[in-house]
């Protein structure tokens, strides 16, 4: 029991501190450059103007939306501050901390709305004002924003943060508010900030995860999940149902807050006043009623589970009740890691061998949760190795994201074990062994296409490995957002490929979100970019989210379904797909749609805009094309590849790296 104790404490209380505790243990590794020297050398100027804050090329495949105060609102896995309206597919809606001037308060609730797929889109400021004032609700405002597109209206659910009457003590006591447009998507009629909570008074109220469903009779269920941190960080959720679908006429009558956590009786709680051993919780429910509650935590019942693992609950009812707990069970978790995770490693740089007991797997504090059409479970956690006193962040390659699922029909509402089927998703060694991001909050998101099945997607932040660009000889390492597909619901994944495309070594970019539903490939994604110029929220070791943040907004198109396999009808556009795989060496795919028989100019342009190689140039069929790009002799860098198909022209990145 001391060593579970340990371990978990040196991982829940103090993530700040595992790499100085480890650092001789740990393997030797080239500190990049960091925000600090970018900071002192003065590269990153103060621009404070959402409209013409450029960062060179890395931003072509995004649209800037928006400056945040501080970039706290978007750094967690649990937030949805991304959505789309399903039956109006080009409207979306996102939300953030807004920038209000830099003496204007950190709690502005910012929005963004548009229903041309971000052609345009219209701001919305400040949208947790008190009445007609310009002053937040509460003390200091907003924090950790979600929005919700029903059919008809756009919703923001936030904490607020000093709220008066709240529960709790310290002076940040937290509750649960929302809005919604009165005036529908475009009427820009924002409703008074209500709450959600039917006794906002007497918990503290943070950290809120939100879902919306339409059910196959046209009825809209919302569900919000919320944990009070006044007493013992309790889950509560709240349910509301609207026959026939919400009109937006009334405010939504939820339910009385029932407790889906009770983190003292289930789960083990540190001594620590304030802290715990509980992940938040992360909740999907599917438009069949089906849904799934994750934690990951250590289990009162340590007898029963030891590891700090994965704990579910399901629905069958769209949220309205939820079964006992399901777990992850100890003896495949660990026999499957210890494949993983090996006792001995040799750090060639250094001439020393490593050698550990790394037989505990650490499933980490930031749980994405899936619920497929079939009813089907997909979760996404961080796992490490852990090794009494220590957990091992950048032990291996294989500490990083993991998938984990499960067929609906194995759970039962009376709980106990389960096993799940576990992937291998990405590597986040590399921003393990550095300031971004910190293991204990990874943020990363999933989404599952509508049209393709089988076809899954989860983005996520890390440290690439070192670049160098043979232009100008300049050597980065720094946070890009990086992705992955699945083309068989889960059980294998695609390398991962840069969603951004970095061509610089500037500018971090952090925090994704990604829409729950993808389509065709497609995924939309929310990040955030921080100004390292201006810092928010001082102290002495500051995180990205501390500065003064850009909301960025992107699709990315991802190749789940490849041309070898069966295919059905012909393409009914022209397409360019993202090139796979990305970053490659040294040869890549490129794969094209023909609508029907023509003329097609597929091109390879260096940065610079000069021509590297035409790949095709004349009559192509109907269908899928594939086509090779050999990079062998070209120096390691950005390239941009062009399709031109009887008017249609579309430009795509590739990263080539040697």
């Amino acid at each position: 029991m001391q060593k579970i104790f340990t371990i978990v404490f040196l991982s829940a209380i103090a993530w700040s501190a595992f790499a100085a505790q480890v650092s001789a243990e740990k393997r030797s590794q080239a500190q990049p450059d960091t925000r600090i020297d970018r900071i002192e050398r003065g590269d990153m100027p103060a621009d404070l103007s959402r409209s013409t804050f450029n960062p060179a090329l890395r931003e072509l495949n995004g649209v800037l939306i928006d400056s945040s105060k501080n970039g706290w609102g978007m750094a967690s896995s649990i937030t949805n501050p991304i959505a789309r309206n399903e039956s109006d597919p080009e409207t979306f809606f996102l939300v953030y901390r807004q920038w209000q001037g830099a003496a204007a308060t950190s709690g502005a609730l910012g929005a963004a709305y548009t229903s041309d797929g971000f052609e345009s889109y219209t701001a919305y400021d400040f949208l947790n004002r008190d009445g007609n004032t310009d002053n937040p609700i509460s003390a200091n405002g907003a924090r950790y924003p979600s929005t919700l597109a029903s059919q008809y209206i756009p919703m923001v659910i936030w904490t607020e943060s000093g709220a008066e009457g709240a529960g709790g003590s310290g002076g940040n006591e937290g509750r649960v508010f929302y809005t919604y447009d009165e005036g529908e998507y475009d009427g820009e009629i924002f409703s008074t900030p209500t709450d959600v909570h039917n006794d906002p008074g007497s918990i503290d109220s943070w950290m809120v995860a939100a879902n919306y469903v339409m059910d196959p009779d046209g009825n809209e269920i919302f569900n919000v999940k919320m944990e009070d941190w006044s007493n013992d960080r309790d889950h509560v959720i709240v349910h509301t149902q609207e026959a026939g679908g919400w009109d937006g006429g009334s405010g939504l009558s939820w339910t009385n807050a029932s407790k889906i956590v009770n983190t003292r009786r289930e789960f083990l709680t540190p001594d620590t006043e304030g802290s715990t051993y509980t992940s938040s919780g992360n909740f999907d429910i599917n438009e069949s009623g089906v849904g799934y509650y994750a934690v990951a935590s250590y289990y009162l019942d340590t007898l029963t589970v030891a590891n700090h693992t994965l704990f579910v609950k399901q629905t069958l009812d769209f949220g309205a009740t939820w079964s006992h707990w399901h777990w992850l069970m100890d003896e495949p978790m660990n026999e499957h890691f210890a494949e993983l995770f090996p006792d001995t490693l040799y750090d060639e740089e250094n001439d020393t061998t490593y050698t550990h007991g790394h037989n505990i797997p650490f499933v980490g504090y930031d749980v994405e949760v899936l619920t497929d059409e079939a009813g089907g479970l997909h979760l996404f956690a961080e796992v490490i190795p852990s090794a009494s006193p220590y957990v091992y962040p950048n032990w291996s390659e294989y500490c990083g994201v993991y998938h984990f699922s499960v067929a609906e029909e194995v759970f039962s509402s009376g709980g106990g074990p389960i096993q799940m089927d576990i992937s291998f998703v990405g590597s986040m060694q590399e921003g393990f062994s550095s300031d971004l991001p910190a293991w204990g909050s990874g943020i990363y998101s999933a989404a599952i296409d509508n049209a393709i099945d089988g076809a899954l997607y989860l983005v996520y932040y890390t440290k690439t490995d070192e670049i160098v660009n043979e232009i100008d000889s300049t050597v980065w390492n720094d946070a890009n957002i990086v992705g992955s597909f699945s083309a068989d619901n889960g059980m294998t994944w695609s390398d991962a490929e840069y969603v951004t495309m970095t061509v610089d070594g500037e500018y971090d970019e952090i925090d994704p979100h990604m829409h729950r539903v993808a389509e065709n490939g497609t995924v939309y994604i929310l990040y955030q970019i921080p100004d390292y110029e201006v810092l928010t929220v001082p102290g002495d070791a500051p995180s990205p989210e501390d500065y003064m943040n850009r909301v960025y907004f992107m699709e990315h198109q991802f190749s789940p379904v490849s041309v070898e396999d069966d295919y059905v009808g012909l393409p009914t556009t022209a397409t360019l797909n993202q090139n796979f795989p990305n970053p490659f060496n040294p040869s890549t795919q490129i794969s094209f749609n023909m609508p029907e028989s023509g003329l097609a100019k597929l091109t390879v342009f260096d940065i610079l805009g000069r021509e590297v190689v035409s790949l095709v140039d004349g009559q192509i069929n109907a269908g899928q094309h594939k086509i090779s790009f050999d990079g062998s002799t070209y120096p390691s860098g950005a390239y941009f590849y062009e399709l031109e198909v009887d008017g249609y022209r579309e430009v795509k990145k590739m990263l080539l790296m040697k």
